[in-house]
């Protein structure tokens, strides 16, 4: 199943039905869900314009969503020698380390070094967070290794709880100038994901009030700032009738501007009840500079260099993959399971449809969450980062960049380090794995209900009044 429920772009006069058997509050309400970037395109952004399309539909507004991602993802990385986009857990050989080989490869991302059974510096019973507070959560088969899950068809993702009328957002992707115009001035709310400078000529010439959902920073690096910038920042400040942020730090920037967070699927994010594996260390994210895996590799050279045990599995795809291999065999970090990119089938009410060769679903990226037993958020810079809030709802022990929106989502549940410092990142790590923090479920439970859907769409809602 498809992202969005789509109709054919015939080039007709748009019709938004009539909303019968909808909320009599919302029933034929039309909004306008501008982003150039949607699903199948993968990002926190994709996936808050597909959670409040979808919930906005279930609502009985009559949702259109204007894209410019086309609707076939773009082709997925090759998988490299194997028959698994996981690779299966390797033995690792202590001589072959001494004389700084890479092991059963040419590439130093391969195998998870089985952990050492002597090693118990954590208390490996501790659940931060207990499951049986948690609503229905995905059944998974047996597995042979958790880092390894077998998945089947019928693990379907379950959509949210209260059903829906099955109405679903129309999607228009690439679509002409003129009916884009046509598009915002038969609609009630135009949203625009961001401040789009192609997206701006549009609005301006529906006449329409325009309400700005900012999911990324500016600028963030103390440097001159482009005009491109300080345009954006002018429409937000001066044009828009309302503005929405992900987070604090980024509603921060503008003069008026109220925080709605980036939701995520507390249905699907759970615990899972598989034993996690002790010293398994998780990073998922894109592999550029921004989400400091760099940073993550110089830490666990940090503990390799003090003889702590620990697995590292890296799941993500980008441009800097081939820089980080070059980093890896450098430091001689051979220990790390790596993955081709999360596939493009979402965790969303519509979720299924096979994902590309060489990817990762996202059921499998929810599975490593429930069986690692520290997640890494390294990155030098997050408007939000709700990853920290779905790696929390796992039970993960998380340990997260003190930049950006990213305290506010983690709280006190959360070991921090400095930004952009590997020694900080390697003292974090090391903490949760022998001290972790003693989480109250309640507690903890009380915190991630900001971050779910009804809550966001709730949020949303009142935001459009």
């Amino acid at each position: 199943m498809q992202p969005f429920h789509k109709k054919a772009n015939t080039g007709a006069p748009l019709s938004f039905g009539e909303g019968k058997g909808l909320p009599a509050e919302t029933a034929g309400v039309r909004v306008i869900l501008y982003s150039p970037q949607t699903l199948p395109s993968i990002g926190g952004l994709q996936y808050v314009v597909h959670y409040w399309a979808e919930a906005l539909s279930k609502k009985g507004y009559q949702v259109t969503v204007i894209s410019e991602t086309p609707e076939q993802p773009n082709a997925p990385s090759k998988p490299q020698r194997g028959d698994s986009p996981i690779r299966g857990v390797q033995p690792y050989d202590d001589e072959k380390e001494k004389e700084g080989q890479p092991q059963r490869g040419d590439s130093p991302i391969r195998g998870v070094q089985p952990h050492d059974p002597t090693h118990q510096p954590y208390d490996p019973t501790h659940q931060p967070y207990d499951p049986t507070h948690q609503p229905h959560h995905p059944t998974y088969h047996p597995h042979t290794h958790p880092h390894h899950p077998t998945i089947s068809a019928d693990d379907a993702l379950p959509p949210p709880s209260g059903g829906g009328s099955g109405w679903g957002p129309l999607i228009l992707r690439n679509t002409p100038f003129r009916q884009q115009v046509a598009a915002m001035r038969a609609a009630d709310k135009v949203i625009m994901f961001n401040v789009s400078l192609k997206g701006i000529p549009a609005w301006l010439l529906s006449g329409k009030a325009l309400y700005l959902s900012h999911h990324t920073a500016l600028w963030y690096d103390g440097g001159s700032r482009p005009w491109q910038q300080r345009l954006k920042q002018w429409v937000a400040n001066y044009m828009a009738k309302k503005n929405c942020a992900c987070s604090g730090y980024i509603a921060s920037l503008y003069k008026s501007c109220e925080v709605i967070y980036s939701p995520f699927r507390s249905d699907v994010f759970t615990p899972g009840t598989t034993p996690r594996i002790p010293g398994s260390i998780l990073f998922a994210g894109r592999l550029v500079s921004d989400k400091g895996a760099d940073l993550l590799l110089e830490a666990c050279a940090i503990l390799k260099a003090k003889r702590i045990a620990f697995s590292l599995t890296i799941v993500g795809d980008g441009p800097d993959r081939e820089k980080l291999i070059a980093l890896a065999e450098q430091l001689k970090i051979y220990r790390i399971n790596a993955s081709a990119e999360i596939s493009s089938e979402p965790v969303s009410p519509l979720a299924g449809g096979p994902g590309g060769a060489g990817s990762l679903p996202q059921p499998h990226l929810v599975r490593l969450m429930q069986t690692s037993q520290i997640m890494v958020v390294p990155s030098r810079m997050e408007p939000m980062g709700m990853v920290v809030a779905e790696g929390l709802a796992c039970g993960c022990r998380m340990v997260v960049s003190n930049q950006g929106g990213m305290p506010e989502v983690g709280g006190p549940f959360c070991h921090y380090f400095e930004s952009g410092n590997p020694a900080a990142l390697a003292a974090a790590i090391e903490t949760a794995l022998t001290n972790p923090l003693r989480i109250d479920a309640d507690d903890l439970h009380a915190h991630l209900q900001q971050f779910t859907i009804d809550h966001s769409v709730a949020k949303l809602e009142e935001w459009l009044k």
